[in-house]
């Protein structure tokens, strides 16, 4: 054979074997029949940062919140440390300069545009701190992940407290049924407060039309007496209920309960009337545990509960102390019409708050309605003092 043949025949080899190859090649890479072909771009505008490679990294990390900050503290990526250092981060187009914030130290990087394009290593080399650690910075981060995991054992254990008085429910409020699955879900709609609070401060009434009514007249009042034993010694009881959520939280001994004994009695006669429905007991009782401000769920999940109680009854004094003027009569327009509404619905501090700016208008009528608000209360509540 020529060598000119032998020549052209071994190039039409090749050039088949690397049409076959390339057949080959194609057919793995098309889609099966019927599908589309689905094309996955490198996503460019995330990457994750590894702490845990920084001189002098702790070996674990503490599941600890960052963010990141561009500009003048626009926030543009938050999450959660991986256990072992790790962070994401988002890109803003036209920033370079982002600040890192964690629980335990502040960073700074300066992060070219060309980076975001690499891949996870080589990002991390091609990224530059502009700001050094603190020189104890582990310490930090271990002192840290200390106090998250006292805080998550402190949330367990008051978890399994709140499970155990579900099961139980023998608490001092148990005539108002089950305590909620969950204390920060107690099944109560409050969406309405604050839509009935506004409607009242578009209500101009007629305070002529005042009607001086007796606390059985506005609602239930079973085992009245106790009410009235409270009002004339409520701060000892307050006093009393401060010790005992202290006692919880264990800042004091339970031993200091002995000196309060008196105030314990009041307490437990209130919450009898509350029990068998009295109105002014259960309102009463709601915010003096509110005052305590108690870190008991128990205690948050019955204040609730008993909202959800007066909710359900339109109980005047409610609304007027959810409206934050309770004991606090700020002498507006806006207020004003809140009391007058109010003390036509029964709330007697309201006829106190109301009776007040009535009595100093210059309409006598007005002035006189006042007198009468405040004479109401006088002999319908006469142990009801002007803060409650």
């Amino acid at each position: 054979m020529p060598v000119n043949a032998t020549h052209h025949c071994g190039a039409r080899h090749k050039r088949l074997l690397t049409t076959l190859l390339a057949a080959a090649a194609a057919a793995l890479l098309l889609p099966a029949e019927g599908q589309a072909t689905v094309l996955k771009p490198i996503d460019t505008s995330t990457h994750r940062i590894h702490l845990e490679r920084l001189p002098g990294a702790p070996s674990s990390w503490p599941v600890d919140t960052y963010r990141w900050l561009v500009g003048e503290e626009k926030e543009v990526y938050r999450g959660d440390t991986s256990p072992t250092g790790s962070v994401g981060i988002k890109r803003l187009p036209g920033q370079t300069r982002y600040r890192l914030e964690t629980m335990s130290f502040k960073m700074e990087y300066d992060i070219a545009d060309a980076c975001w394009a690499l891949d996870e290593e080589a990002f991390q080399g091609c990224i530059k701190p502009l700001t050094p650690l603190p020189a104890d910075w582990p310490n930090e981060v271990n002192a840290h992940r200390n106090i998250r995991e006292q805080s998550e054992h402190e949330r367990e254990e008051e978890r399994l407290r709140y499970e155990r008085a579900v099961a139980a429910n023998d608490d001092e409020f148990a005539w108002l049924g089950p305590l909620p699955r969950h204390w920060r879900n107690p099944g109560v709609d409050f969406s309405g407060i604050h839509r009935k609070l506004n409607a009242f401060d578009e209500m101009d009434v007629d305070v002529a039309q005042f009607t001086c009514l007796s606390p059985q007249q506005i609602g239930p009042t079973p085992h009245q007496a106790a009410v009235t034993r409270y009002l004339q010694s409520a701060q000892q009881v307050r006093s009393w209920l401060f010790i005992r959520e202290l006692a919880f939280q264990g800042k004091v001994s339970w031993d200091a309960r002995t000196q309060y004994l008196e105030a314990q009695k009041l307490w437990s006669d209130l919450l009898i009337a509350a029990g068998q429905g009295n109105w002014m007991a259960v309102f009463l009782a709601t915010r003096a545990l509110k005052q305590t401000q108690s870190a008991n769920p128990v205690v948050s999940a019955r204040i609730s509960q008993l909202q959800g109680w007066m909710i359900q009854r339109s109980v005047a004094d409610f609304y007027l102390d959810e409206s934050g003027l309770f004991d606090r009569p700020y002498p507006s327009d806006k207020a004003a019409r809140l009391f007058n509404y109010l003390a036509l619905d029964g709330s007697y501090t309201a006829m106190l708050h109301a009776g007040a700016l009535l009595k100093n208008e210059a309409d006598p009528g007005r002035r006189a309605v006042g007198r009468r608000m405040h004479e109401c209360v006088r002999r319908m509540v006469p142990s009801l003092p002007m803060q409650q």
